[in-house]
């Protein structure tokens, strides 16, 4: 066999499969336009233009609902920011009247200490000082952590009432 009775070989590369395949499949849409939409449309004018104006009315709706909640996402986040600052400013607070009554409390004992006679009445004075130390520690981590508790649940309130909001409006439009 000669190479001029040889079968040329193939040369279409990827891209010239893709440009064929999506001409072949662009002509199928316009013989589907041609034989399915067109005709409905020229039988149906007053039926595409309800179905046209049902569209825009449900798009209109869509982007009111949209900007809704838009608006009512940002004001609860906002209302949250604000509980969240005044809650921090409450344990700021509270942590420094901790802090005083510890630094108070400190001084009156290391004079308790100072005021010691002998190393015994020295090694009870420091143990009372630690006990007391941990008891008002474990007091103090124990309050804040409880005021950190509040300030977390009361700031997310009002983003946690926005998304249940949200997500009846949801449930009721996936219903309906």
């Amino acid at each position: 066999m000669t190479d001029a009775k040889k079968k040329p070989h193939s040369t279409k590369g990827p891209a010239e499969k893709a440009v064929h395949e999506g001409a072949a499949y662009g002509a199928k849409a316009a013989r589907i336009a041609d034989n399915v939409i067109f005709p409905f449309i020229a039988h149906n004018p007053n039926q595409m233009e309800h179905l046209m104006t049902k569209t825009k009315t449900q798009f209109e709706n869509f982007a009111s609902e949209a900007k809704n909640m838009g608006r009512d996402g940002f004001e609860a986040f906002s209302k949250s920011i604000t509980l969240y600052a005044k809650g921090i400013e409450d344990i700021m607070r509270e942590s420094m009247a901790i802090a005083q009554k510890t630094t108070e409390k400190q001084t009156q004992l290391v004079k308790e200490a100072l005021s010691a006679k002998t190393i015994n009445e020295w090694a009870e004075t420091q143990s009372r000082i630690a006990q007391t130390n941990f008891d008002d520690c474990m007091a103090a981590a124990s309050k804040l952590s409880e005021l950190s508790v509040r300030v977390m649940t009361e700031s997310a309130e009002p983003l946690n009432h926005q998304l249940s909001k949200g997500m009846k409006k949801a449930s009721g439009a996936m219903a309906a």
